[in-house]
């Protein structure tokens, strides 16, 4: 039990970071990229943001599976759950006005993208002595 907790502590402190870092890397490379309201200023940087998002859950979904050391997409799919989860609480939390289609569209793609990095782990597992 502790050691699957620990996995999808990881993950999600994993997915966040990531996603945190490069949400700063995209403002410090292209300032404009994001309006003064923090949106995103075209549609193309709506879905480059939503695609490091994603990125960086499945590689929150791989590294929890690799950590947990069983059970992959298990654990995957409970952080992605987790991730869903704290996503629609920023939603709702979030005034209407600074609602972006990115949220909801990272909301509903987070669960399949951790498990993608759950799955990937799978089939970079070798069995121990093999």
């Amino acid at each position: 039990m502790g050691k699957s907790l620990a996995a999808v502590i990881a993950g999600f402190v994993a997915t966040v970071a990531l996603s945190v870092g490069c949400d700063a890397l995209v403002r410090l490379a292209a300032p404009g990229a994001f309006g003064a309201d923090g949106r995103p200023a075209s549609p193309a940087m709506m879905a480059f943001g939503v695609f490091y998002t994603l990125l960086a859950a499945a590689a929150g979904g791989y590294l929890a599976g690799w950590i947990a050391g069983r059970r992959a997409i298990l654990h995957a799919l409970v952080l992605g759950t987790l991730g869903a989860i704290a996503t629609l609480v920023i939603i709702l939390a979030a005034p209407a006005t600074e609602r972006t289609a990115g949220m909801f569209i990272s909301a509903m793609l987070v669960i399949p993208a951790t498990v993608f990095g759950g799955w990937l782990r799978t089939r970079n597992f070798q069995p121990s002595g093999a």
